[in-house]
């Protein structure tokens, strides 16, 4: 049914160890390291990984070992696996997705799909990570959080959410209805100013978090 999106609600409701990243590239592949705009991001990005590596991992190995190699789950989708986890979410938002032609909202779009299918920690490929972002309560069985939603919310202006840094468990309702939102979005006939689409975004997750935590407990 290409009418709406498969909603198959997951069994874990916690955060895997993933971290996962965008670009319209794969920045991390060998083929593209020395372009331009890999050598730009890729110490960053490599960064990113080694103190989620220390944390995850009990903190014994040195940033050289983490340049040479992830012992951490780590996706880096491209705009071509971008396409296929949106595509396996609903045909069209693989196609909204291939005509978008803004960078910043071809990013909305596919770390939501990631996280939707896979869960896990996204953070975009400039963001400058400082410290991991740890959970009080951690499982020792699943190596994965009782956290089931994570992001940053701006205090300054406007409330709005920080998308730089998603964290979610996979299959989760306000990831659902993101998705669910943009598609209506790009399908509408009389759309706005291209920004609506972060805000509509921003005011869904904040609605569906709202909603969620003042549901009474089941």
């Amino acid at each position: 049914n290409h009418n709406s999106i498969s909603n198959n609600p997951h069994d874990s409701m916690m955060i895997p160890r993933l971290l996962v990243f965008t670009h319209e590239t794969n920045l991390l592949d060998p083929r593209t390291a020395n372009h331009t705009v890999a050598q730009r991001f890729i110490p960053n990005i490599l960064h990113t990984i080694h103190i989620y590596q220390q944390a995850w991992s009990g903190g014994n190995h040195s940033q050289t070992e983490s340049k040479s190699r992830s012992i951490i789950p780590v996706w880096f989708l491209d705009n071509a696996q971008c396409r296929r986890a949106l595509y396996d979410i609903h045909p069209e938002l693989a196609h909204y997705f291939h005509q978008e032609p803004k960078g910043m909202y071809k990013a909305d779009l596919c770390r939501l799909a990631a996280l939707y299918w896979t869960g896990g920690y996204y953070m975009d490929v400039d963001l400058q990570a400082i410290q991991p972002v740890t959970f009080a309560s951690m499982t020792t069985t699943t190596n994965s959080t009782t956290t089931s939603f994570s992001t940053v919310l701006m205090l300054e202006g406007a409330l709005v959410f920080f998308q730089a840094f998603l964290a979610s468990h996979a299959q989760n309702p306000i990831l659902y209805m993101s998705l669910c939102i943009m598609l209506q979005y790009y399908a509408a006939k009389d759309k706005r100013d291209d920004f609506i689409q972060t805000t509509i975004q921003q005011e869904m997750l904040l609605s569906v978090a709202t909603k969620q935590q003042q549901a009474p407990q089941q």
